[in-house]
């Protein structure tokens, strides 16, 4: 960032700077590496962003207004995309998971920061009826796996680590599922919600995510976790919500999904830089 900001090479093109940095996410808010950053956004003649939350986080780092290109993270749609008869039915079978009961996954790394401990203490916390024959699965490692594992032990088989997977795998995983679930404290702009909605999944989905507005909020493709630390409510709403509420929530995924498959990506790119092209 530093070296595109002095611009040593030519002073004359215009340049966007891609960003996807917002305030939720930014680790030092104030000091030397705040002065610094907003002196160097202060050289860019615009930014490139994949979120609401980017495109106003990089406008108060400017100071000024400047024009705003959005420029998502792109994913293969295709690839994820659920096929149509009993791939479910298939991708359980494979997991051996029983036909019925809600399926949730959170696929990232485990730390902390991804919330997974309060999200499966927040899972175990529900009462019994409330999640009669559900399911957490846990796709990805890291350092509180142990810890994970230990609650997983005393789950009586509801709670499910499955490790790190290849993208196939994840994909069947989403495929079983009847929900995802990222309980992020911190997050500037998570793939794994876009893949998952391509997959025509409902996103639950922590209010700390940058890309919390285009994936859950605007299309009403999900849940909004307020508060990662305490996940109950979401969790809670997704468990009760009938069969035909989330049929509608995995329509709408998949449809908003689609903005965000690489051609549609490029093509939307060039249409902002290129309007009367």
């Amino acid at each position: 960032m530093l070296i595109a900001g002095l611009n040593i090479y030519s002073p004359a093109p215009r340049r966007f700077f891609w960003s996807e940095g917002h305030a939720d996410a930014a680790l030092h808010k104030s000091g030397l590496i705040a002065w610094l950053r907003r002196r160097v956004y202060r050289t860019f003649d615009g930014f490139a962003v994949p979120n609401s939350k980017s495109a106003e986080w990089a406008i108060a780092q400017a100071g000024s207004p400047r024009p705003i290109v959005t420029l998502p993270n792109a994913i293969n749609a295709a690839f994820f995309k659920r096929p149509s008869g009993d791939a479910r039915s298939q991708a359980r079978a494979k997991l051996g998971l029983p036909e019925k009961g809600r399926v949730l996954v959170q696929v990232s790394a485990l730390t902390e920061r991804k919330g997974v401990l309060p999200l499966a203490k927040s899972f175990l916390g529900l009462p019994v009826v409330e999640r009669a024959g559900a399911r957490l699965l846990f796709v990805g490692e890291g350092e509180q796996r142990s810890a994970l594992e230990s609650l997983a032990a005393s789950s009586a088989g509801t709670i499910r680590l499955l490790g790190q997977l290849p993208p196939e795998e994840v994909r069947q995983v989403l495929w079983a599922a009847d929900a995802f679930v990222l309980n992020t404290r911190l997050d500037p702009n998570p793939l794994s919600a876009i893949e998952a909605s391509a997959a025509g999944l409902p996103i639950v989905m922590s209010a700390a995510a940058g890309n919390v507005g285009e994936i859950v909020e605007a299309p009403d493709a999900g849940f909004v976790i307020r508060d990662p630390a305490d996940p109950t409510e979401a969790l809670r709403a997704v468990l009760s919500a009938s069969d035909e509420q989330l049929a509608a929530m995995c329509s709408r995924a998949a449809l908003n999904a689609q903005r965000f498959d690489a051609p549609a990506v490029a093509r939307s790119l060039i249409k902002q830089l290129y309007p009367s092209g």
